[in-house]
């Protein structure tokens, strides 16, 4: 399984996840072998709109791939990895 979808069908529902939870949002990304840049970028306007609420977004059991990139990009930097 990847997240590498055209912004225009991805941005949507990652811009509504931020409103349709209470307190912070959790993502299992265990099943998750590959994110591309939109993937990423998904990632981060979802944990800039939550922050912007006082809460977070929090990542779990993030494969070795998924994590290279993110460490890459240096987006370990702001998102929360457990």
């Amino acid at each position: 399984m990847g997240i590498d979808l055209p912004r225009r069908i991805f941005r949507r529902p990652t811009c509504h996840l931020a409103r349709l939870a209470d307190g912070d949002v959790i993502l299992d990304l265990g099943e998750l072998e590959f994110i591309g840049s939109s993937g990423l970028r998904s990632l981060l306007q979802v944990h800039a709109a939550l922050e912007a609420d006082q809460r977070r977004l929090v990542l779990r059991n993030v494969r070795s791939l998924v994590a290279r990139l993110i460490e890459v990009t240096e987006a370990d930097t702001v998102l929360n990895i457990e």
